[in-house]
């Protein structure tokens, strides 16, 4: 279930959700909230969500907050953080950042290319994990 609203430049949603993987008796209640507001020159947001995993009794908290600025009218900037932390072993307080790049094609409205770039303190077997790197294309239908 999500329900949003807006009010003048600003918009406010909640959600709740029940997940039943495939083939397991497991499952995990989630609900959060979220808030965005345009100040016209950049958008900015942030949520905060819980899980509850019902079979074990785990939860797990999210967070996030992003900031979006047109630098101009084929571009767009958006950075931002985010922090899970869960009481499940090996989970516990992670933070991880984002940055990423989407240039519009003027002569072609419904194509993009994006660029994006992602770290966390993730440690898997005592080391770091490695910075990720995505790019792509986005054709709208």
């Amino acid at each position: 279930v999500f329900v949003a609203t807006d009010i003048a430049d600003l918009t406010l949603a909640a959600a709740y959700q029940v997940n039943n993987p495939a083939g397991s008796a497991d499952s995990r209640d989630t609900y959060g909230v979220s808030a965005s507001y345009d100040f016209g020159f950049m958008n900015l947001a942030a949520d905060y969500s819980v899980t509850d995993d019902n079979n074990t009794d785990f939860e797990t908290k999210h967070y996030n907050i992003a900031a979006v600025f047109g630098v101009a009218s084929t571009t767009d900037v958006a950075v931002g953080m985010g922090n899970k932390d869960s009481d499940e072993n090996g989970f516990k307080d992670i933070t991880e950042w984002y940055a990423n790049v989407t240039y519009k094609f003027p002569q072609a409205k419904n194509v993009s290319v994006f660029a994006e770039v992602a770290n966390s303190d993730l440690e898997k077997n005592g080391k770091e994990v490695d910075m990720g790197m995505l790019a792509g294309l986005r054709v709208k239908f």
